[in-house]
């Protein structure tokens, strides 16, 4: 059984647009280059990241590297044990209003190899 808490990954070079600490500590990571989707389109991508317990080493605008641990599986919001939400939503973001764009059914498994070792 798997109790420990994992390091994530930035799958991208990417910059921080928004960090939510009232609900489950959500990040919000906008690629700064453009990256191709599983169904071949090629455009700028943010993910978001739920549930780390602590981000207080994050802000809005900070430079994230590819393959930097900046974000770690936890229990911050409504979670019984350490795990990781990960979201994509479906399109560029790069004027992000927010919760109402829709989720992309980006599969996490593809991604898992590069934000979770």
């Amino acid at each position: 059984k798997d109790s420990g808490i994992s390091d994530i990954y930035a799958p991208f070079t990417g910059i921080i647009k928004k960090i939510y600490k009232t609900d489950a500590n959500e990040v919000w990571l906008e690629s700064t280059e453009k990256v191709e989707y599983p169904d071949g389109t090629v455009d700028y991508l943010t993910i978001l990241f739920a549930h780390d317990n602590n981000v207080d080493n994050l802000f809005v605008g900070k430079v994230i590297k590819k393959g930097e641990v900046f974000y770690h599986e936890g229990t911050k919001g409504n979670a019984s044990g350490n795990h990781l939400d990960v979201l994509y939503p479906s399109y560029l973001l790069s004027f992000f209003q927010g919760w109402n764009h829709p989720i992309y059914d980006f599969p996490v498994l593809l991604l898992r190899q590069q934000i979770i070792r």
